[in-house]
């Protein structure tokens, strides 16, 4: 069966609700937050900042590296990004590549699901039923998001479809992921690596992009960006401590606001 003609979206709207977290000024920013000169760390003032919460070991699983407004962010998710990460700037230490991949993908990514699981289950079974429809029938249903077609390396597609995109062969569907604030999966249409050859991150990839949204579209930037620095943070495991910014860790103290 041949597979219909999704709709398109406007150039302008063209993957708005992660292109904001992958601007290339934006990555690696988070590299060097952690450290004692690290300009973002609070600074003194006659305003202390609530003291950091710190949980009994086995107060939650083994891959939790610490919670944000009770959603748990894994070490797993966390390293799962950190070969794409040494990839784009190989010469980074270890934990760069983590707060890297934490401050760019894991940390937008868990903060917008812990603003409205409700909406996010419904948005996921959408995107489910969606993507099953198009694998097995080449059609896309009414209530299909409308496609949005990118082209280029990492810093225009997105890191998520890009890392997923190593992997794939053009003209296959991705499965399914979550990106902020939306569950998303794409169409690879074509890459410019050769036979033999590997992903750089100059690497440029073509997609077709469905992303099915569960938080408000116009919002999702200021939504995000204020749970991440407002929602309440429980370290699971200290020793993953210093790859968090300090912005997400130092919160203000309400009894002096």
């Amino acid at each position: 069966m041949q597979e219909t003609t999704p709709r398109t979206q406007d150039s302008s709207a063209m993957n708005r609700l992660t292109s904001r977290w992958i601007a290339a000024g934006a990555l690696f920013a988070a590299a060097g937050l952690g450290g004692c000169d690290d300009p973002h760390a609070p600074k003194a003032s006659s305003k202390s900042p609530s003291p950091i919460v710190r949980v009994a070991p086995g107060t939650y699983p083994d891959d939790v590296a610490f919670t944000i407004g009770g959603m748990p962010v894994h070490k797993s998710a966390i390293d799962e990004f950190v070969p794409l990460m040494k990839l784009i700037d190989p010469h980074l230490s270890e934990a760069s590549h983590r707060r890297a991949a934490l401050a760019n993908v894991v940390l937008p990514m868990v903060a917008g699901a812990a603003l409205d699981p409700e909406a996010r289950e419904q948005a996921f079974q959408k995107a489910q039923r969606v993507l099953a429809a198009v694998r097995e029938t080449g059609e896309f249903p009414e209530d299909a998001p409308e496609a949005n077609y990118l082209t280029g390396t990492w810093k225009e597609v997105g890191l998520i479809p890009f890392k997923a995109s190593m992997e794939m062969e053009p003209g296959t569907y991705s499965d399914l992921h979550e990106s902020p604030a939306a569950w998303t999966f794409f169409k690879l249409i074509a890459t410019n690596v050769e036979d033999g050859e590997t992903f750089t991150p100059r690497t440029e990839i073509t997609i077709q992009r469905y992303d099915i949204p569960y938080l408000p579209d116009e919002a999702s930037q200021d939504l995000i960006q204020s749970a991440i620095d407002t929602l309440p943070v429980e370290i699971a495991d200290e020793a993953w401590e210093h790859i968090i910014p300090p912005i997400v860790l130092y919160k203000p103290n309400p009894s002096q606001q």
